[in-house]
């Protein structure tokens, strides 16, 4: 679309300042791609009517039937054939309910609450070590293989990171905020003597699982662990209490795809369960109609 077609919106977005005017402006300048995603009616779904009408959307070459109660904001725009962004309560992954407030509630939970958040992606090169690339152990013939960062990171690889006891399955590597500080101080006249939580909540930590050729099959990053879980009284959603968060990276092989789960970090000794039920929903969503 041309900068002639966009400028009435534009202006009009100037004077209204209203969220729907410039969602209107990101969609028809592409911005927000997208699909054609009008509500079907499918016999026996599988998903309860009061999740919202079925819409029909790609996922790289396949197709799927998603309630719209899974869509974050519960805006079916927010698919395209590359990504998806879905948001549910844990345990069971439910998804926003119409006409039930305490779902509204439960969506809107200071510090998170049980919201699970995914975003998927599809398509992608060398998928298989992808995670690895992540944190940077490139081999050959990988993008960015061989790129070496100027900026010294103090926690961009395993090595430069404490090794932990293992952890729910998973090997943990802890920033080692020693490194940060010389880091931190590397162009500083007055040194920083310690670091409180808000900045140690900037670094995280890994837990990494391996399958038997070393490759990574699950990243988790959290926030670190020395920014403590507030207790849950503390947590009024007025910026009183840090509440730390992590994020899930997992592969979809059968479908080409990649999901970033986040969630809360109190949920970290449930990872494999959510890994489990995050990859059957999205299976459960898959369908053969055209």
């Amino acid at each position: 679309m041309n900068s002639r077609t966009l400028s009435p919106l534009l202006s009009l977005c100037r004077m209204a300042r209203h969220l729907v005017c410039i969602v209107a402006w990101l969609w028809v300048s592409g911005v927000v791609h997208a699909q054609d995603t009008s509500p079907v009616i499918v016999a026996g779904s599988k998903f309860p009517a009061d999740a919202g009408p079925l819409f029909r959307v790609d996922g790289g070459e396949r197709k799927f039937l998603i309630p719209q109660g899974y869509f974050r904001s519960r805006v079916a725009g927010y698919a395209s054939k590359d990504a998806w962004w879905l948001e549910a309560l844990w345990p069971d992954l439910t998804p926003w309910r119409e006409n039930n407030p305490a779902d509204d509630k439960e969506f809107h939970a200071p510090g998170g609450g049980r919201m699970i958040k995914m975003e998927v992606g599809f398509g992608g090169k060398n998928m298989a070590t992808f995670l690895n690339r992540l944190i940077n152990e490139n081999e050959p013939g990988d993008p960015g293989y061989g790129y070496k960062s100027p900026f010294n990171f103090p926690d961009d690889t395993t090595d430069k990171r404490i090794k932990g006891d293992q952890r729910y399955g998973l090997q943990p590597y802890y920033v080692d905020f020693n490194k940060v500080l010389v880091f931190l101080n590397r162009d500083r006249k007055v040194p920083i003597i310690t670091l409180d939580e808000v900045a140690k909540s900037r670094w995280n930590d890994w837990f990494i699982r391996r399958d038997s050729a070393g490759t990574v099959s699950t990243l988790i990053r959290c926030d670190s662990r020395e920014v403590a879980d507030p207790p849950e009284a503390a947590i009024t959603g007025r910026g009183i209490a840090l509440v730390p968060h992590c994020e899930h990276k997992i592969l979809l092989p059968k479908y080409n795809a990649r999901v970033d789960i986040s969630y809360r970090r109190v949920f970290l000794p449930q990872w494999q369960a959510i890994d489990d039920a995050v990859r059957a929903l999205l299976t459960k969503f898959e369908t053969t109609q055209p």
